[in-house]
């Protein structure tokens, strides 16, 4: 019996069924190391990135983009929130539609070190509204398309704005090479406020694939100000 057989003999019967109907192209079942998971998710992807750097990263309708141009597009994103906001974790508003570069937005403000908030342009304005007013958030990173929408929302409020269309040309796309640490704050997700008002509720920035350690975390919920 290999040592995997002895692992997954260990696991419980829900994953070794799940585990038990995985395939792999290689044909067997690739193990993460300890060190891979407890890594950070800035971490794990640009190990990624240096291991296969033209293998593609995101494919959608509008885009196709391999690890090394998704790396360099969130390097460029996590620069000019640097340049802005400095280091430090602080929530920071995402206002974009699903696609790859809300993916490149993501990673580019976990390098930075920031807590992203991501909010669905289709919500209703008053909804949106209502989740800045409690986020209490500084920045809001947009796009072209959620422009206007978004300068609607913040015009009688303190906000600044963060085009990633519209990025300064001299952002460098190296890594920061900030450290950051597994157990920090990731994101702050939004529940429904289908029993009142939507309350945030807080991520850790662990590695995502490792979802039994995910999964046995507490959730906290609570105004995400007081994050």
């Amino acid at each position: 019996m290999t040592d995997l057989s002895r692992v997954a003999q260990g696991l419980p019967l829900e994953q070794q069924a799940i585990r038990a109907n995985c395939f792999h192209p290689s044909g067997s079942f690739v193990e993460f190391k300890k060190e891979e998971i407890e890594q950070s998710i800035p971490s794990r992807f640009e190990q990624i990135v240096r291991r296969y750097p033209e293998h593609i990263a995101v494919k959608t309708k509008h885009h196709e983009l391999t690890y090394a141009a998704l790396n360099k597009m969130a390097n460029r994103v996590a620069r000019a929130i640097l340049s802005q906001r400095g280091t430090g974790p602080e929530p920071i508003a995402l206002l974009l539609e699903h696609g790859a570069p809300a993916i490149a937005a993501i990673l580019g403000l976990l390098k930075a070190g920031s807590i992203y908030v991501p909010l669905d342009p289709t919500y209703p304005h008053a909804r949106i509204a209502s989740m800045l007013e409690d986020l209490q958030a500084a920045l809001i990173v947009t796009n072209n398309k959620n422009l206007s929408q978004t300068c609607e929302l913040v015009k009688n409020v303190r906000h600044q704005l963060l085009n990633i269309d519209e990025l300064d040309a001299s952002l460098s796309t190296q890594d920061p090479d900030l450290c950051t640490s597994p157990d920090s704050l990731a994101c702050i997700l939004y529940t429904s406020g289908s029993t009142g008002q939507p309350k945030g509720v807080v991520h850790p920035a662990g590695h995502p694939g490792y979802f039994p350690r995910a999964q046995n975390l507490p959730s906290r919920t609570f105004p995400a100000h007081l994050v």
